[in-house]
């Protein structure tokens, strides 16, 4: 994967995460796949924040997609 078309990747991986949070997963290591947490630590992102992100917005409307793509490409790149 180059550095172009990681946030293809980071999308897939959080609408996975999603998915399974609304069929009723609440617990960041049952969120994502062993190739999802691989890819997340690649980027310098944990499940746990992820999940944070994904169950926040369903809890409270917010961070949207596009906020938890932003803070997850400033860690990246640091």
């Amino acid at each position: 994967m180059d550095c172009y078309d990681w946030s293809t990747e980071f999308r897939r991986v959080y609408e996975a995460g999603d998915a399974r949070y609304v069929a009723g997963e609440r617990k960041p290591p049952g969120l994502f796949n062993a190739a999802e947490t691989q890819f997340l630590a690649s980027i310098g992102c944990t499940p746990q924040e992820l999940y944070d992100f994904i169950d926040d917005r369903h809890r409270y409307g917010e961070p949207s997609f596009e906020a938890a793509l932003l803070v997850a490409g400033v860690r990246r790149d640091y």
